[in-house]
């Protein structure tokens, strides 16, 4: 019995797999091989997975090489991101500005007596120039269980 139907596209799967290693979404590698998304998602699950894993490893790698030899943002960078460690910005009276990086979580502990997987103390309105205020701060609530505005309106949780 013949198939009927709409015949299948030929898709590139080399192609799919180059752009998915650059870390391409399902619709930007659709959009370069001529198919939709759902199609991907389909037939090539594991491909583009795989693929998408080794992109992150080769990156992994430069990144660590970078930092071995001697990059001092990478290694804050790497440093932030797999040893807790954070940075910390200090507003003296006299208004300098001084932004250390905390090497080690252990010794904010001891020092300023905190958990070690604290948050950083607040600086209040300290701040460095260009460092962005006020994204985490935490709605409040008005009166009556209505939003700050006093709309009615609960705040969204994010």
């Amino acid at each position: 019995m013949a198939r009927t139907g709409r015949p299948k596209i030929v898709i590139d799967l080399e192609l799919v797999k180059r752009l998915a290693h650059t870390q391409c979404t399902y619709e930007e590698i659709a959009s370069c091989v001529g198919c939709s998304a759902r199609t991907l998602k389909d037939r090539f699950p594991d491909e583009i997975r795989q693929a998408r894993e080794g992109g992150r490893k080769s990156l992994r790698r430069r990144q660590w090489k970078s930092a071995m030899s001697g990059s001092e943002k990478m290694m804050i960078h790497l440093g932030k991101q797999y040893l807790d460690q954070w940075e910390k910005i200090h507003e003296a009276v006299d208004g300098t500005v001084t932004i250390g990086v905390i090497l080690d979580a252990d010794f904010y502990t001891t020092a300023v007596g905190q958990r070690a997987n604290a948050a950083p103390p607040s600086t209040g309105s300290a701040s460095a120039p260009g460092k962005k205020q006020g994204s985490r701060v935490r709605k409040t609530m008005g009166k009556n269980g209505t939003g700050a505005n006093g709309n009615g309106a609960r705040p969204r949780r994010k």
